[in-house]
């Protein structure tokens, strides 16, 4: 398979994993904070939000592996870090909170979540000028 046909099927999937992942953090958020449903919570948790945190990450690795890895950029680092911290939060931290039977102690971990999910797609979309290679190689085409 090509690159331009791979990275053609690669970046959408990874960014409807990372919408995902992103509105189902929000989810979980509003719905813990306004009415306490442990059944819908669990199953957001367990069904949608692990698999497109997962999917999210892999897709990112075969992204960064397959296009980025010559012409290294620190905003791909900056943001793979941020997903892992999000991963680890998500399966201690909000798991906690899904499991527990207070709605608040379920809604602050899904809203820093939620936050961080939307600053690593800030960081995506904007890339800040310390991120940014300041010679790229001349062989890179993208």
């Amino acid at each position: 398979m090509k690159k331009t046909v791979a990275r053609k099927i690669m970046l959408p999937t990874h960014i409807v994993f990372i919408s995902i992942w992103t509105i189902v953090a929000f989810v979980l958020f509003v719905m813990n904070f306004l009415a306490r449903e442990p059944s819908i919570s669990g199953t957001l948790y367990y069904g949608v939000m692990i698999p497109s945190g997962i999917g999210s990450m892999m897709t990112g690795m075969v992204l960064f592996i397959m296009f980025y890895r010559k012409a290294f950029q620190m905003w791909i680092a900056v943001k793979l870090v941020l997903s892992m911290v999000i991963m680890i939060l998500m399966s201690v931290w909000l798991r906690r909170g899904v499991e527990s039977t207070d709605s608040l102690l379920a809604a602050y971990p899904s809203l820093f979540i939620c936050l961080l999910l939307v600053i690593a797609i800030m960081l995506s979309i904007y890339k800040p000028r310390w991120a940014k290679r300041r010679n790229p190689p001349k062989d890179q085409s993208y």
